[in-house]
């Protein structure tokens, strides 16, 4: 039955058990371009992941240049300086990656990523900004690393290291939100908890400011 708001009827959303919302069937009710209260979940709990993938990635390779720039005469200062950030960031990951599996993801509607929008995007960025920074560093870095004993060892390090922080930033994003559906589907059948919840809002389930449908996935 349609229901009314503000002098305009608007189709009840369908409520259906959350099966019917993750089979094939239903995947064909919808184009992929229609926002579903599922397809928001998925899509903000893949966001969220980016930020904790791109946070643990960024933290390794923090860490990493505050080593290669101790183990290159720097002192406990420059290790210190970098490393610390960088494992607080891993930490903030992985923690992040923790209360992400525990929580129920909001239904807010999915705003537009200012990122790569897949994985390949991601890469190209990361690809980019590595060559525009490595191109500008390299004469400083390599003469200070050269010098340094055992400074080729210290340079394919730079070079490992500066690719990961760049990767971490553009391409694991990425990467998450381009996966964010088939993601929240493995986590919809690994976690029991979730499923529960998931299936007791789907069969109430009314959109509280338009008429979107809880599914397809």
């Amino acid at each position: 039955m349609p229901w009314h708001r503000d002098g305009v009827f608007v189709p009840t959303p369908r409520q259906r058990e959350l099966g019917y919302w993750l089979s094939e069937e239903a995947g064909h009710y919808a184009p992929e371009g229609v926002t579903t209260a599922l397809r928001a979940m998925a899509w903000n709990r893949g966001h969220l992941r980016g930020l904790a993938g791109a946070a643990v990635g960024a933290g390794v390779s923090f860490t990493g240049f505050g080593a290669l720039g101790l183990a290159s005469g720097g002192g406990p200062g420059v290790l210190f300086g970098l490393a610390a950030p960088g494992l607080s960031l891993v930490l903030f990951g992985v923690l992040m990656f923790r209360w992400i599996r525990k929580r129920l993801p909001k239904i807010a509607d999915m705003a537009p990523s200012r990122g790569a929008g897949n994985f390949r995007s991601g890469l190209g960025a990361a690809a980019f900004f590595t060559l525009i920074f490595c191109g500008i560093t390299y004469p400083l870095t390599s003469a200070l690393l050269t010098d340094a004993p055992g400074g080729g060892v210290l340079l394919i390090g730079y070079a490992l290291m500066t690719p990961l922080f760049f990767g971490s930033v553009f391409a694991v994003p990425a990467y998450f939100i381009e996966h964010a559906a088939r993601d929240f589907r493995a986590d919809i059948a690994s976690s029991p908890g979730l499923r529960h919840s998931l299936e007791e809002m789907s069969l109430v389930w009314q959109d509280p400011v338009g008429a979107k449908e809880f599914g397809p996935l």
